[in-house]
């Protein structure tokens, strides 16, 4: 570059240090619109988002559409290596001057008008802020665009959150990235469902489906779907000259890992024993308040670090999840820990004292799954929670039913219920042989116990059974 920002340019041309890509830039026209809008009106801008994102691409995409608004300049400063902000920024701009690096970076830009972007902030973040603050106050004409897994927190600052692809972009992202080891690839009806699934494993992040389309040259797109179960083996960059923090999917997220506080490390890990989401009141049936850290503190430094991600649901209420890639990553820090056992008993006892709701699906049926060798009903009270619903998969709830009814002998009131349920279930799926036999049990164990509201129950479900066997007489003496 020479000293180019030490002196005032000469020719019409806007000094710039961008780094060039030898890639395409694919997907995000509505982002890039808004955000060559936005860095025009905004004095910092801030593009957050969890690692592999695209952060750093889409900066340079929007510093370059925007060259033209900074005639002193579009002035690139790479942190990733970098353990002091203000001598990093006189190093990569080349400025003179005496003083202190912020001094002297303040000096030189307090007349100009230029766009000074500071890449990967997160790990000196503190100190990011500290110096954006300084030079926007003494250059009024700065414009500060910079990327970061959580905010600065500078007084005035956009935060734009930089989310997954959108699924056009992915496809059309893994088509072109597939193309440089495979020349002829083309997404099409073939292939559709099996890229489309290979991108939503990895939850449409751009670092993760690059990674992924390079393995295209040693397996086909089906054959990298089921390997994706291993999938921090398979994401791996083949390219020698990437930051070490990008050359797998597991590097990148344990470059955000390393900076968690000690409190929000813990949670991290916890987390992964959920399943498709969660809700605060179940994170903090895994991670009590207590003296490190209250628990919706601690998650939301989680969501700031984009360790985490919280959505807000049509109701009004706030669902948080983890992505794929980071809830793997979570579960092996989790067995690493030695908590595991620990933290899917908790899971378990947190949703058998909940009611069933369909978006808790995936973690009362992993509850089940846990609870079957390690409490003494084998999940049974679990099981019968959720054939009460009666929203399920009527096959696999039986199943897990007459399961757990052989491995918890136990004749008492919940195996009752258990009997009734599964001739329920039985009976709808006209199995009526086992339906009758199942409610015949359930009500006889009823009476045997004395238990009259619980006989009562029995006879309701038996009257059922009997109705879909058309002995309408016997199912109204019940009934």
């Amino acid at each position: 570059m020479g000293t180019v920002a030490g002196q005032r340019h000469q020719s019409k041309a806007v000094p710039s240090n961008l780094p060039l890509h030898l890639t395409t830039f694919v997907g995000r026209e509505p982002e890039l619109r808004s955000l060559k809008s936005l860095v025009r009106s905004a004095r910092i801008v801030t593009l957050t988002g969890t690692g592999g994102a695209g952060k750093s691409r889409l900066a340079v995409e929007v510093a370059g559409a925007t060259r033209d608004a900074w005639p002193d300049g579009v002035w690139w400063v790479a942190l990733a290596a970098e353990s002091d902000v203000g001598a990093a920024v006189v190093a990569n701009l080349e400025l003179p001057g005496r003083g202190s690096p912020r001094q002297v970076a303040s000096s030189w830009l307090a007349s100009r008008r230029a766009l000074l972007i500071l890449d990967n902030c997160e790990h000196l973040v503190a100190e990011c802020a500290s110096f954006s603050n300084a030079l926007l106050e003494r250059c009024p004409t700065l414009t500060i665009l910079a990327t970061s897994r959580e905010p600065l927190g500078v007084p005035g600052e956009v935060r734009w959150p930089v989310s997954s692809l959108g699924d056009p972009d992915a496809l059309n992202l893994f088509e072109a990235r597939a193309r440089l080891v495979v020349p002829d690839f083309k997404v099409a009806q073939p292939n559709r469902e099996p890229v489309s699934a290979i991108c939503e494993r990895l939850d449409r992040l751009p670092l993760a489906i690059e990674m992924a389309a390079a393995r295209l040259d040693l397996m086909s797109e089906r054959e990298l779907l089921v390997n994706l179960n291993d999938r921090f083996r398979v994401l791996a960059s083949g390219a020698r000259t990437v930051p070490e923090r990008q050359q797998t999917m597991a590097a990148a997220i344990d470059w955000s890992h390393r900076l968690l506080k000690a409190n929000e490390a813990t949670m991290f890990r916890r987390l992964g024993v959920f399943h498709s989401g969660f809700t605060l009141e179940a994170v903090r049936g895994v991670y009590p308040d207590a003296a490190d850290g209250d628990a919706l503190a601690v998650l939301t430094g989680l969501v700031q670090k984009s360790m985490a991600v919280a959505d807000r649901l049509e109701d009004g209420s706030t669902r948080y999840r983890l992505m794929e890639s980071h809830r793997d990553f979570a579960h092996g820090k989790l067995e690493e820990s030695g908590e595991l056992e620990e933290i899917q008993r908790r899971h378990y006892e947190h949703f058998l004292s909940q009611r069933w709701k369909a978006r808790e699906s995936a973690n009362f049926w992993a509850a089940l799954g846990w609870a079957r060798d390690k409490v003494d009903d084998a999940g049974l009270a679990l099981a019968i929670k959720l054939a009460e619903s009666e929203f399920f998969d009527q096959v696999r709830l039986r199943n897990a039913l007459l399961d757990r009814l052989e491995l918890a002998p136990t004749r008492d009131a919940g195996r009752a219920r258990a009997l009734n349920l599964a001739a329920r279930l039985a009976s709808r799926q006209a199995d009526h042989a086992a339906s009758k036999t199942l409610a015949d049990e359930s009500v006889e164990l009823a009476r045997e116990l004395g238990d009259a509201e619980l006989t009562a129950y029995t006879l309701r479900g038996a009257g059922a059974v009997y109705h879909s066997l058309d002995q309408i007489d016997v199912s109204a003496r019940m009934y």
